[in-house]
């Protein structure tokens, strides 16, 4: 199967069983202001800030290919509190390590058992700090 995302060698992101749908990233530069009186605050730059991604997809869990619990794998490595390389469809390595700060489902279309035959999901990663780059 085709791979789009690796989280380290501990999950994979995978067409058509497990894809990323889309994917959303917010870069922030850190800009403290000192307020003078009688004019605009004064801005300085300190460095980058916060580094995060968005991904998100959507998950038909009665599919054969998908009967691994795949929001529980991802929520154990949540857990772990571990930061993890992260490797693009490409084999490209993107710069630092990753946090998974948040996981969200969504589940619907329930069959007469219980079971979604719909899970749409969202991720977070947040790049950790202490390296350069």
């Amino acid at each position: 199967m085709p791979l789009m995302l690796s989280i380290g060698t501990k999950f994979r992101f995978e067409m058509p069983v497990f894809g990323v749908g889309g994917e959303d990233r917010t870069t922030k530069q850190s800009w403290p202001a000192t307020h003078v009186i009688g004019t605009r605050p004064i801005l300085q730059s300190t460095g980058p800030d916060s580094d995060q991604v968005q991904l998100r997809g959507i998950l038909y869990p009665l599919d054969d290919r998908t009967r691994r619990n795949w929001p529980a794998e991802l929520r154990n490595l949540q857990a772990a509190g571990v930061a993890y390389i992260i490797m693009d469809g490409r084999g490209r390595k993107w710069p630092g390590k990753w946090a998974i700060t948040q996981l969200q489902e969504t589940r619907s279309a329930y069959l007469d058992n219980g079971a979604p035959r719909r899970v749409a999901w969202t991720m977070v990663l947040e790049r950790v700090g202490g390296e350069n780059g």
